[in-house]
């Protein structure tokens, strides 16, 4: 394994840029985690943590015989060795079968009020009921008006995509 890390310094935020390369031939998983003195302001999709990311780093598979970039950024003055890499191995030990993976998840089936014709869609055919059920969460003022406007943007496809059905 091969790790590039540089980084660059701009308005008072240290861009960290790293690359892990590997020779196996098989993916192999990794921990990339900050050793800069400041948090990871790590890159975000919605508002969210991207897939993989938290407060100290990032967690992914190299391909085999391939590479893994990542990038963050942090108030943190550069240094030197700003990352440390580390292969990741089952942390607990312990192999999962199919019984534990469905167990670990849960139930894999719709909540009832979700399906079609159930009693808690109460705004009619045209809204599932679980968007429904947000919406009514957001008149009420228990959700913020960027959800609701997310919401209303999934109301509006799901309408959009039923019309060409009912031609």
């Amino acid at each position: 394994m091969h790790v590039d890390a540089t980084t660059r310094r701009r308005g008072g935020v240290t861009l960290v840029e790293v690359q892990v390369r590997s020779d196996d031939d098989a993916p192999q998983p990794v921990r990339v985690e900050n050793r800069l003195d400041g948090p990871v302001w790590y890159p975000r999709r919605h508002g969210e943590a991207a897939p993989g990311w938290d407060d100290a780093g990032y967690e992914g598979t190299v391909p085999a015989e391939g590479r893994l970039a990542v990038g963050y950024a942090t108030p943190a003055a550069p240094a030197e060795s700003p990352v440390e890499v580390t292969r990741v191995d089952d942390a607990d030990g312990e192999e999962w079968s199919g019984a534990a993976v469905v167990a670990e998840l849960g139930d894999p089936r719709p909540p009832r009020d979700a399906v079609a014709g159930s009693e808690a869609n109460t705004r009619g055919d045209s809204v599932p009921a679980p968007v429904a059920s947000w919406l009514d969460d957001v008149a009420t003022g228990e959700r913020d008006p960027e959800t609701a406007a997310a919401l209303d943007a999934v109301a509006a496809r799901i309408e959009r995509l039923r019309r060409p059905a009912e031609r």
